[in-house]
């Protein structure tokens, strides 16, 4: 099957962004000055009302000229959700050591690349680091599970104004707006546990109650006659006069029947 040449652009993008190498065909424009690897870890968090995402690079210059990058841009492959890469965290504030995210995660100033790509990189040097970008608008594409594989088309502009693109693979994470379970705590504290919550304590004892619609004490029903008997017949081991004194409770019965 025949690619569209908009097709064939977009796999050649990403088996050269895999390390693959493509051969170029006749009469097409030269190879890349610049070449960006996407490298583990790169994730694409899905926010309540936004997203954000967080791209593992390394960025190479294979050309013979020094390179100075500029309006870096990001958008999902075949989707309308692009980025806007975050400004550097020292514009304003020329003391901070962290980049802040939508979402409130931290990033060590200098493993960001944000501010680092206004920089010249000298031939054969490349730069290695985070690319941080959001989207103050859109949420990730409801098709996109979580942690599943997404691709995005990241393009770089240098000082002469030529576009060099390239596709990152990253991982979807829902962490944030997935439903959490709900955490029953019971009062008293674990086996394990040194704390001093109070356990509760429960009083099982019996007491008497009196009788309903009687302000007196419940007085104890009398013991009725043939329980005694019986009692007294289960405490002598004899058993013939245990029979007789059974035949003479049932003709003791049978008289008053």
């Amino acid at each position: 099957m025949k690619l569209s040449a908009d097709k064939k652009r977009k796999v050649v993008a990403r088996l050269r962004a895999a390390g693959v190498w493509v051969p170029a065909e006749p009469y097409s424009r030269a190879e890349p000055d610049l070449l960006v690897e996407s490298l583990s870890g790169s994730r694409a968090f899905d926010l309540k009302t936004s997203s954000e995402c967080l791209l593992n690079v390394r960025i190479s210059n294979v050309s013979y000229g020094r390179l100075q990058l500029c309006d870096p841009r990001a958008n999902l492959l075949d989707e309308d959700w692009k980025f806007s890469f975050q400004e550097d965290a020292r514009q304003y504030e020329p003391k901070r050591k962290m980049y802040r995210m939508l979402s409130g995660r931290r990033i060590g100033y200098d493993s960001v690349l944000n501010h680092r790509l206004s920089s010249q990189i000298a031939p054969g040097a490349s730069i290695e680091g985070w690319l941080l970008a959001f989207n103050l608008e859109e949420k990730i594409p409801w098709e996109h599970l979580d942690r599943t594989m997404v691709s995005l088309r990241l393009v770089l502009t240098d000082q002469y104004g030529r576009d060099h693109e390239s596709i990152c693979d990253v991982t979807v994470d829902r962490t944030d707006t997935m439903p959490k379970p709900r955490i029953a705590w019971r009062d008293g504290s674990s086996l394990y546990s040194g704390g001093s919550r109070r356990v509760l304590e429960f009083d099982h004892s019996l007491k008497a109650r009196n009788a309903v619609g009687k302000g007196k004490p419940a007085e104890t029903a009398a013991t009725p006659p043939v329980i005694k008997s019986l009692t007294a017949l289960l405490q002598r081991p004899d058993l013939d006069f245990m029979m007789q004194q059974i035949d003479a409770m049932e003709q003791s019965a049978a008289v008053e029947g």
